[in-house]
């Protein structure tokens, strides 16, 4: 499931993390670590040879019999994660509260690094966001500061432009636009999505930009490669939008320009050629 992509950066987030805390305490008791990390260890070999509900059972048994240290913060990260790939929205967004919630951090030498803080607030407003509850997944997106991957980092700003447009925001929308990165697919979805809702509104400011937005979506020429599938779909879905839009408004000469404009073999083909 698609979930599972994110997790596996949370994974490679959290091995890194624990290999530099090893580091840092081999030369001095290498045994009690090394005992003191099996059952994470373990989650995570489980992890990696694609048995998720093993690596759960692991972490729930390790933290029932307490074999984790309780200032280790990567093992409850990692069982959030793990739950949110099965979709057990419940479960991970508990971890993650009392992981963000936790009172003994606020001993400075205890807080939570960053990078494991910005990937529970993400994670977490992705569970808010999927139970609809669009503000509380606003407020922890909005509580993420530096600590994201690129392509989380990415995936978070197109959810805030999903909740704007919900919102009727299109001001923080548009905005949300300018953070993306120039040859981000995400933001081309947000782009399209933006502009889609704009062309509808009644505003005439709002129309222009709308359309302005699907016209630099259908002049992309980047798709052309190969590997850039997606671009090429999203403009040809700009393409379309602008066709019909161009026969509503009796410009049929205009609409039959962006109707050729768009890939003979694509899933807009069909639409393409009945309009």
């Amino acid at each position: 499931m698609w979930y599972r992509h994110f997790t596996r950066i949370l994974f490679i987030v959290c091995v890194s993390l624990a290999y530099t805390c090893a580091s840092g305490v081999r030369a001095d008791d290498k045994t009690s670590h090394h005992v003191k990390d099996l059952a994470y260890g373990v989650s995570l070999f489980n992890y990696f040879q694609q048995k998720y509900f093993s690596a759960i059972t692991e972490l729930l048994i390790a933290e029932h019999y307490q074999r984790i240290s309780s200032g280790d913060k990567n093992p409850p990260l990692l069982l959030g994660g793990l739950y949110l790939s099965y979709d057990l929205h419940k479960q991970s967004a508990d971890v993650f509260r009392q992981l963000l919630g936790d009172d003994s951090l606020q001993d400075e030498n205890l807080q939570i690094p960053l990078i494991i803080k910005d990937q529970a607030h993400f994670l977490l407003g992705k569970n808010h966001f999927h139970d609809a509850d669009y503000a509380k997944a606003e407020a922890q997106f909005i509580s993420i500061r530096d600590g994201l991957k690129l392509d989380s980092e990415e995936e978070k700003l197109f959810l805030l432009n999903t909740i704007f447009l919900r919102n009727d925001d299109f001001e923080q929308a548009e905005k949300t636009l300018d953070y993306f990165s120039s040859s981000s697919v995400w933001k081309g979805y947000a782009q399209f999505n933006t502009a889609s809702r704009l062309i509808q509104h009644t505003d005439g400011d709002n129309i222009e930009l709308g359309f302005d937005l699907l016209e630099d979506l259908a002049e992309d020429n980047s798709g052309d490669d190969s590997s850039h599938i997606e671009k090429r779909i999203l403009r040809d879905k700009a393409n379309l939008a602008l066709a019909y839009v161009a026969l509503r408004d009796g410009h049929s000469r205009l609409s039959i320009e962006y109707f050729n404009k768009i890939t003979l073999k694509g899933i807009e083909t069909n639409k393409a050629l009945l309009g």
